[in-house]
């Protein structure tokens, strides 16, 4: 499956975002990375821009100076 424009455009958006790090699975799930650690992470910076794309964070995985983070499609009747 080739990665949602719209999702590329919400992570462009967002500070220390690796866009090219995007994995998407046929089924819309998959991760992103953040060349910055958790702590300093805007979380719900990440929610909107994730939500305005139609999906929401499920998740991340803290490495050494960067973080994974998770992503679902929002589920129709859940937005």
């Amino acid at each position: 499956m080739s990665v949602d424009p719209g999702l590329v455009e919400a992570v462009e958006q967002l500070p220390d975002a690796d866009p090219e790090s995007i994995v998407q699975a046929d089924d819309g799930h998959g991760h992103f990375i953040f060349n910055a650690d958790a702590d300093e992470q805007d979380t719900d910076e990440i929610d909107e821009a994730l939500n305005d794309a139609g999906y929401e964070r499920n998740g991340h995985l803290p490495i050494p100076g960067m973080v994974q983070q998770n992503f679902t499609p929002i589920e129709e009747g859940e937005a």
